[in-house]
């Protein structure tokens, strides 16, 4: 779908859920400006207890269905314009919000460049707990730039993350 199209889905998701979640936001293609757009990533902090309800409120108010799901994602199939619109919801924390939103954004060909920086200088960057040194300390998580700094890299816009 255009990124227009993929916007619109985005927009709706979020309206539709963001008064049970702390934090939450577009990635994806759609965060990075793609003409097209394969699927419709969210990331997203739910308020306690919250995260089923989210995922029961976008099934029912868009009449989707749930395709996988588990405690931190969710991929649904939302129809839109008479087709079906991958939405996937990925659950985040205060402490990983940055790691997550920022793998989340992608590309895919970023974040496996920024792994084997990271490696390069003696980290890893791992998706669900951020940077860590060598001994496990996490030394970036909670925002990108803390995650860019970490890695001793300037933040880069998301429009310009591609492989």
């Amino acid at each position: 779908m255009n990124l227009v199209e993929a916007e619109r889905v985005a927009v709706g998701v979020i309206d539709c859920v963001k008064m049970l979640c702390d934090r939450i936001e577009v990635a994806g293609a759609v965060r990075r400006r793609k003409a097209e757009v394969h699927d419709v990533d969210i990331v997203l902090i739910p308020q306690p207890m919250m995260w089923s309800t989210i995922v029961n409120r976008v099934v029912r108010m868009f009449d989707g269905v749930v395709e996988k799901g588990g405690d931190k994602m969710a991929v649904l199939q939302l129809p839109v314009n008479n087709e079906r619109c991958q939405v996937d919801l990925w659950v985040a924390t205060h402490d990983n919000w940055g790691i997550v939103l920022m793998a989340r954004t992608g590309s895919a060909e970023f974040n496996m460049k920024l792994a084997k920086h990271a490696h390069e200088i003696g980290r890893q960057y791992r998706i669900s707990m951020g940077v860590t040194d060598e001994g496990g300390k996490i030394l970036g998580s909670k925002t990108e730039e803390e995650v860019f700094e970490a890695l001793k890299l300037k933040w880069i816009a998301p429009e310009k993350r591609e492989g």
